[in-house]
């Protein structure tokens, strides 16, 4: 997924708590801290069902991000419907 986002010209941020990114990744943006992930996007891709994003305090972290990114979450980790309100 992320080598097609990268096609097609867009900022992406990839964040995974288990991947070792390797020589493969080293021009993309790569991060292990989701906080920082998250800051400045449009959109949040998870595609994943990391523990991880599972405990994370979604609600929280976007009451502290200056932009409202939308969320495409493929694996339902993010339950919480107080997400629409923010």
């Amino acid at each position: 997924m992320a080598k097609e986002l990268y096609s097609t010209d867009n900022q992406v941020t990839i964040h995974d708590p288990i991947c070792n990114f390797n020589d493969e990744f080293t021009a993309w943006d790569c991060t292990s801290n989701l906080e920082e992930a998250l800051n400045g996007k449009d959109a949040v891709v998870i595609a994943t069902k990391h523990s991880e994003y599972e405990q994370f305090d979604w609600v929280s972290e976007f009451k502290n991000l200056s932009s409202k990114p939308c969320i495409v979450d493929a694996q339902d980790v993010v339950s919480d419907l107080s997400l629409i309100h923010i």
